[in-house]
C-alpha cells in the first residue's frame, strides 16, 4: 500500500527528471530561445511606457502646458525608471549573447544590472499590486492595458528570467549594496526635486509622483519615511533573494560541463 512516502525509485526519477531539465537549460538552444524571449518582453516594455507617454505629452500640447515638466514628471514615476531601465538590460543582455555566441557566463557589470533590474521591477509590481494598509497609491492608469504590462507582464518575466535566463553569473552578497543604491538614488532625487517644480494639472507648487510620498499629506515627513522604510525593506528582501539565487544558479553553471554549441 503506498503512504505517500517517496521511494527509491521515485526519487532516483525525480533526481534524473531535475539533471534534464538542468541539463536543458544549460544548452545553447534554450539560451538562444531564451534571448529571443527577452528581446520580445523588452519591446513589450518599451510599448508599455511609451504609449501612455504619447498621451500625457499630447494632452499637455493641447492643453497648452509646459511640456519639458510634463513629460520630465511623467518620466519621474519609478514604474516608468525601472521599465525603461529593464528594457535597456534585456537588450544588452541580448546583444552580448549575440555579439559573444553564447558565451559561457554573462559579464560581471550585465549579471549586476540584470539583478538590479530584476529587483526594481519586481517591487515595482509588488507595490502596485499588493495593497499596503495605509499607504495611498494611485491607479488611475492612463491606459489600463499598458499598466498591465509595467505593472504585471514586465515584472512577471523578469522573475522567470531570474530562474529560467541563461549564463547566469554567481555575485558576491556586497553587491546587495549596489542594488540598493539604485532605488535610494531616486527617492532623493524625487524629494529634493518636487519643491522645484509645479504640478502643470493642479497648478500647487511641488509634484510628487506617489501621494505616500508628499509630505503635506497627513503625518508629514514622519509618515514619508515610514512608507519610504517599509519599501526599503522589500527592496532590500527581494535584492538578497535575486543574489542568492543568482550564485546558486552560477555555482551551479561553474561545476557543469561545457555547453555544446547548437
Amino acid at each position: 500500500m503506498d503512504d505517500g512516502r517517496p521511494t527509491p525509485i521515485r526519487g532516483t526519477r525525480a533526481r534524473a527528471a531535475g539533471r534534464m531539465i538542468a541539463t536543458a537549460l544549460r544548452s545553447n538552444e534554450w539560451a538562444q530561445t531564451w534571448t529571443m524571449l527577452r528581446v520580445a518582453a523588452a519591446i513589450t516594455a518599451v510599448v508599455g511606457v511609451a504609449a501612455p507617454a504619447e498621451v500625457v505629452i499630447r494632452g499637455a500640447i493641447e492643453g497648452d502646458r509646459h511640456v519639458p515638466t510634463v513629460a520630465a514628471n511623467y518620466f519621474g514615476f519609478f514604474t516608468m525608471v525601472s521599465n525603461s531601465a529593464a528594457a535597456v538590460v534585456l537588450l544588452w543582455a541580448a546583444v552580448w549573447f549575440w555579439i559573444a555566441r553564447g558565451g559561457r557566463r554573462e559579464p560581471a557589470p550585465l549579471a549586476m544590472a540584470l539583478a538590479a533590474a530584476t529587483t526594481c521591477i519586481f517591487v515595482t509590481g509588488v507595490v502596485y499590486n499588493v495593497n499596503v494598509p495605509g499607504m495611498p497609491m494611485a491607479r488611475n492608469a492612463i491606459l489600463p492595458w499598458a499598466s498591465v504590462i509595467l505593472h504585471g507582464i514586465v515584472p512577471s518575466f523578469f522573475v522567470l528570467d531570474l530562474f529560467l535566463g541563461p549564463n547566469r553569473r554567481a555575485l558576491p552578497w556586497s553587491r546587495v549594496a549596489w542594488i540598493l543604491a539604485f532605488p535610494a538614488a531616486w527617492v532623493v532625487y524625487t524629494l529634493a526635486r518636487a519643491n522645484l517644480v509645479t504640478n502643470t494639472l493642479t497648478g500647487v507648487p511641488y509634484w510628487y509622483p506617489y501621494p505616500f510620498l508628499n509630505p503635506y499629506q497627513p503625518g508629514g515627513y514622519v509618515t514619508v519615511a515610514g512608507f519610504v522604510g517599509l519599501i526599503g525593506l522589500v527592496v532590500l528582501l527581494a535584492a538578497l533573494v535575486v543574489v542568492a539565487v543568482g550564485r546558486r544558479r552560477g555555482r551551479d553553471l561553474d561545476v557543469s560541463a561545457p555547453r555544446r554549441r547548437g
